[in-house]
């Protein structure tokens, strides 16, 4: 098994007129944890759209999961991978605890059931 779990190369991404990635490169090997940092608009949100299948690349991705080679990965296929994104906006769900925002995906798409803490705490 590969120690990579991520990698993307050659990811582009293109709104109208508007170029918002150009040939980046992301690399996750596996049990590391990343920060993603920089200015307003520099492209992180669209690049963690594009890891979790939110949006789909420009042609001539490299998108690899462990030692599988893909060209692109819907939501729900991303989240069986293990993919879970925590977005950035806080008041989404202000009236929950920190543990039900993290799993609260895994709750939308099935029938209403309790929360289990227990469950959640080893998710996040």
């Amino acid at each position: 098994m590969s120690e990579i779990a991520i990698r993307a190369r050659h990811v582009s991404k293109v709104f109208g007129q508007s170029r918002v990635l150009d040939d980046v490169e992301f690399e996750l090997r596996r049990g590391e944890v990343l920060c993603l940092a920089g200015e307003n608009g520099c492209g992180k949100s669209t690049l963690i759209k594009i890891i979790n299948g939110v949006y789909k690349p420009e042609p001539g991705i490299e998108f690899t999961f462990g030692d599988e080679t893909l060209s692109a990965i819907s939501p729900m296929e991303a989240r069986s991978r293990g993919i879970h994104v925590i977005w950035q906006d806080l008041a989404l769900f202000p009236h929950l605890t920190v543990a039900e925002n993290i799993v609260f995906d895994d709750y939308v798409s099935t029938p209403w059931r309790p929360i289990s803490y227990k469950e959640a705490l080893t998710q996040s």
